[in-house]
């Protein structure tokens, strides 16, 4: 699973540099850019570049993996000392 998670933050590392270069390309273009629906358009790319930065950081080191040390569940789900079916029947 490490070699996943190392590759996957690779990935996502790779799409936030390509993401931050278009962006500052983009924020770039607005700049230069006088009419209002090629800025309402750099505008969008900007807002789906921030978009596509934040949720890239969030899931980095995120590998959704089970705590290292968890407890056997299956021995807790049945107690044999308090289980009424376990109790040896006694005559009176």
């Amino acid at each position: 699973m490490a070699v996943n998670v190392t590759q996957k933050d690779r990935t996502l590392r790779a799409v936030i540099a390509w993401a931050e270069t278009e962006r500052a390309r983009t924020w770039s273009l607005l700049e230069r850019t006088r009419d209002c629906g090629g800025r309402a358009w750099a505008s969008g790319r900007l807002t789906a570049f921030d978009q596509t930065i934040a949720c890239c950081r969030r899931m980095l080191g995120y590998s959704g993996a089970m705590p290292s040390e968890t407890p056997n569940q299956a021995e807790d789900a049945y107690d044999t000392t308090t289980d009424p079916s376990n109790q040896e029947a006694t005559d009176d």
